[in-house]
């Protein structure tokens, strides 16, 4: 979700409105303008009381299979935009230099080393006091 004062948080990127897009962003839009209180495409719950009440237009079977086509196309739309977006963001990402990688990269394996010969000794001091209280206590 949006963080309410502008910009965009990692699970959701920020969106870019393009002119003449169809971005959800400028649908919602417009929804609003309109003082659209209802989406006419609605949901499948909502189709299926519809369709029980005979509100809808033709049988079932043929509303569900005209929603088909521009179910598929929304789905490319909304893939599109996707994209579109996730390119927006990846330019906008600051990346490292190679010598902050290179760095980095030493600075871990420096600690994982240190804390590998670390947990070693402490294994090593603890395997002989147990070691030693078994041969106190004769086990």
């Amino acid at each position: 979700s949006k963080t309410g004062y502008g910009g965009s948080n990692p699970s959701s990127p920020a969106r870019v409105e393009r002119p003449g897009g169809t971005g959800r962003v400028r649908r919602e839009r417009q929804r609003v303008a309109s003082g659209l209180e209802q989406v006419n495409e609605g949901n499948m719950a909502t189709q299926a009381v519809k369709v029980k009440n005979g509100e809808s237009q033709g049988n079932a079977i043929t509303g569900a299979a005209a929603g088909v086509g521009e179910k598929v196309t929304s789905k490319f739309a909304e893939m599109k935009e996707f994209l579109h977006d996730t390119r927006v963001e990846m330019k906008q990402v600051t990346w490292p230099s190679r010598e902050d990688v290179v760095a980095t990269t030493w600075v871990v394996v420096v600690t994982v080393a240190f804390f590998g010969v670390f947990l070693w000794l402490v294994d090593l001091g603890v395997q002989r006091a147990v070691q030693a209280i078994f041969k106190k206590f004769g086990v």
